[in-house]
């Protein structure tokens, strides 16, 4: 077999069906041309060059289903099929050629991806398998695909996962904090390392506010009153100032504990303008769970 005239016609191909001009038609000739492009590859076991021609095909497919989403074409999804098979082709030579960053950000892509697609179950699958690919090399991108996963799961109404996710996140960046607080650093290095504390800090306080109002929302008051122990003791090391969320949220866990409805209203007035719009979401479930939606 003659590859190199193989190649060569189908980059005339390709070329030729990029001056097409109905787009559609267009780019899935041109993903079917990457495809027959990446066979060839395949066959001179250029692999890295399999890797990239499988990618812009499945980017291409990507786009396709998102594009017939957007003006809800009825499909058997045959675009997304493609798309996902593509990738995972794809991460599947990256990560024999140990390239596991290249095969991270086609996970979280795809995750990405699906997640507009409302397809939140896979999209979860795979932000945790992104997530897998930075335990060791960079806890801030882990605990990123982390927390994409636990708003996936909260709109899929996942409870039970969405604790699991947020205490994954907490146990992590406790890791973290304490490795980068007791570095010694250059005056050089001192400010972005500061920055980077101040990062996970946020993320540590963010994340267990969000756990204690899942617990009150699931009604396990003792370990949302734990928690809010635990909020306590971070803010203190951590030097935060303004710990006065801890106490509003411990009156509402009393508000709650008692059904009393006033008190919760009340309290929303306090603490919605405080909270992070994942926050907000997970409240607002407390207040339908009283059959109270807006304030």
């Amino acid at each position: 077999v003659n590859f190199t005239d193989a190649a060569e016609e189908f980059k005339q191909l390709l070329n030729l069906v990029k001056k097409s001009s109905n787009r559609t038609i267009n780019n899935q000739y041109c993903a079917f041309c990457c495809l027959a492009l990446s066979r060839v590859d395949h066959a001179q076991k250029i692999v890295l060059r399999e890797a990239s021609l499988l990618i812009e095909a499945g980017s291409i497919f990507w786009d396709l289903q998102l594009l017939q989403n957007s003006v809800s074409i009825p499909s058997f999804e045959e675009f997304l099929t493609e798309a996902i098979n593509c990738y995972l082709f794809a991460i599947k030579i990256y990560v024999e050629n140990k390239k596991t960053a290249l095969a991270s950000s086609l996970y979280f892509e795809m995750a990405t991806c699906l997640k507009e697609l409302n397809k939140l179950a896979e999209a979860i699958e795979y932000f945790r398998k992104s997530s897998e690919f930075h335990v060791k090399d960079s806890q801030l991108n882990e605990i990123n695909c982390l927390q994409e996963a636990s708003h996936c799961s909260l709109l899929l109404g996942d409870y039970m996962l969405t604790q699991e996710l947020f205490n994954i996140i907490i146990q992590q960046t406790c890791l973290v904090i304490p490795i980068l607080s007791s570095q010694k650093t250059s005056i050089e290095t001192l400010a972005v390392e500061s920055n980077f504390v101040i990062g996970y800090s946020k993320i540590l306080i963010e994340t267990r506010i969000s756990l204690i109002l899942l617990y009150i929302y699931l009604r396990e008051f003792e370990k949302a009153g734990d928690s809010i122990g635990l909020l306590i003791e971070d803010t203190k090391r951590l030097k935060i100032e303004d710990d006065s969320i801890s106490y509003v949220l411990q009156d509402l866990i009393f508000a709650a504990e008692a059904r009393d409805l006033e008190a919760i209203q009340e309290i929303a007035k306090e603490l919605w303008c405080l909270f992070t719009p994942r926050q907000y979401q997970i409240f607002l479930l407390i207040l339908n769970d009283f059959q109270y939606v807006t304030f």
